[in-house]
């Protein structure tokens, strides 16, 4: 193939802004003034008026405020807080102010004593302005490599040692504002919902300036081994894979794995040890499909494109691609490059298309979202599936790859990986004529170095192994301590109705081997 270099100029706006002072804006927010009128009506309602009036927000628990508790005020121009501790005058709750952001929670004080058992924090995380769930949001402890991200619902689940009693949590997600929460307020709520808002910049001064792209993918090279860790590591990790038949979960399959990741600078592949998993039973009665699907822990592991070089990141294959720069975000408080990428030509191997989002300061890739093109599709065909019986057709028409990254100090670090594929499955006989999809999910819970210990050969997850049946009930308490993604609401009704249910002995069961 020819080699061609295609420098695409854009123009950019150089963002230049200041940061509102944070504790003058949660004062301000107690002392606006706003009129409440209620005639014994629910307290959750005035909390509605309040939220609509002095344009905050507010986050408890329910068993704190009795969906049958009502009140009566009638307060013209009075302080927020003059209002809210008339609307709450048994001193049984505190309020803590974040941003905009109310949180009502017990009248207990925040122990700064270390706790003896495990803290357990769960909630729901929704864009502020219009409520809807935010997925696959960071959230990890301020300066640790502990954390977790949300479903596609915006839920979420921690579980953090004591010693992180006192530590700091972050919420950061594309574009969006980053938001702190001291560990103790969250933790003596049963559950909160976090409000993300979108971010606004105000620009005193504009410097507009010329950016080469090929500049900003040959900085994203070269800056590689300064942005990622130089030194082996142990990765603690959750891993789930699912399938869906139709619109019908037929099987899902979870686990914990230990990753002994090499090098940024090291070729020799990584290594995966499952510590433990379990398996659903499989209940879709297809006749004659028993087909696998190549993949697993190790295939998603690679995809951890900085690692791995995929050739949009390759700079021996840049010349296939096409890089053009879209836009300018702000993402942990820092603009982000968003550049889209597609192939300049077909080839005689895979190549893909998406967008990668590349930190301005660092040149870090921050998060890659790829698929295959159509040529691609098909080249990749036998890779992604392996036939079982010879009256099976199964074709791939689908794939979409996501790949993040979280900064640690100076360094970034995979953070969570997603692969999803879509097959069209038939039979010759057209018995079966269904959408096959299948998701993986990898999400980095831990990160610590290697420091040489033994690394066990004879537990280790080799490619061409599957997920052997675990038939366990979906009890919560399976995982222990270990940080896993919460499943999302489908996910969890396909959950219950497995775990309630025998195995159906059959022979016209659908099987799938992963």
């Amino acid at each position: 193939m020819m080699r061609m270099t295609r420098i695409i100029g854009c123009l950019f706006l150089l963002l230049l802004f200041r940061t509102a002072d944070a504790q003058n804006e949660e004062n301000s927010v107690l002392m606006q003034k706003i009129t409440i009128k209620a005639n014994n009506i629910p307290v959750s309602d005035i909390l509605d008026e309040i939220s609509r009036k002095g344009k905050v927000f507010f986050s408890y628990s329910p068993d704190l405020i009795p969906s049958d508790r009502k009140a009566t005020l009638n307060l013209v121009r009075k302080q927020l807080k003059v209002i809210l501790d008339s609307l709450f005058p048994q001193d049984s709750v505190r309020f803590s102010i974040i941003n905009r952001q109310i949180i009502i929670h017990r009248k207990e004080p925040i122990k700064s004593v270390i706790p003896t058992s495990p803290l357990r924090i769960r909630g729901k995380v929704l864009d502020r302005l219009n409520g809807m769930p935010l997925s696959f949001v960071n959230i990890a402890v301020k300066g640790k490599t502990i954390g977790t991200i949300t479903n596609s619902d915006g839920d979420f689940l921690l579980k953090l040692e004591p010693s992180y009693a006192n530590d700091t949590l972050l919420f950061s997600y594309m574009g969006y504002r980053r938001l702190e929460y001291p560990v103790p307020v969250l933790a003596v709520n049963d559950f909160g919902t976090i409000f993300l808002e979108t971010q606004s910049i105000k620009l005193p001064e504009i410097k507009v300036h010329r950016v080469d792209i090929t500049d900003i993918m040959n900085r994203l090279f070269r800056n590689i081994k300064n942005n990622y860790p130089q030194g082996d590591m142990i990765m603690t990790s959750f891993y789930r894979e699912s399938i869906k038949v139709d619109k019908r979960f037929t099987s899902v399959s979870e686990a914990v794995f230990e990753i002994l990741k090499s090098s940024y600078n090291d070729s020799k592949p990584d290594k995966i040890k499952m510590i433990k998993g379990r398996k659903s039973q499989d209940l879709v009665p297809y006749r004659l499909v028993n087909f696998k699907i190549q993949g697993g822990p190790n295939f998603v592991n690679q995809l951890d494109v900085i690692k791995t070089r995929e050739t949009f990141l390759d700079e021996l294959y840049s010349s296939y691609y096409r890089y053009e720069l879209k836009d300018l975000i702000i993402y942990n408080q820092k603009p982000t490059y968003v550049v889209s990428f597609k192939p300049n030509e077909t080839s005689d191997f895979p190549l893909y298309f998406g967008e990668l989002y590349i930190d301005a300061d660092s040149y870090a890739l921050v998060q890659a979202k790829f698929s295959l093109t159509k040529s691609g599709l098909v080249y990749a065909q036998t890779e992604l599936i392996k036939k079982i019986t010879r009256n099976i057709r199964a074709k791939p028409f689908f794939t979409e790859y996501t790949v993040s990254y979280i900064q640690i100090d100076d360094l970034w670090y995979i953070n969570a990986a997603t692969c999803s594929v879509k097959f069209k499955v038939r039979t010759t006989n057209q018995l079966v004529n269904s959408i096959f999809h299948s998701t993986v999910d990898l999400l980095i819970t831990d990160r610590r170095k290697y420091m040489g210990e033994s690394f066990e050969t004879d537990n280790l997850f080799k490619p061409k192994f599957v997920f052997s049946d675990m038939i366990r009930d979906y009890d919560e308490s399976f995982w222990g301590n270990y940080n896993v993604i919460q499943p999302d609401d489908d996910l969890r009704k396909a959950i219950r109705f497995i775990g309630d249910s025998p195995r159906k002995k059959t022979s016209n069961s659908y099987s799938s081997n992963q």
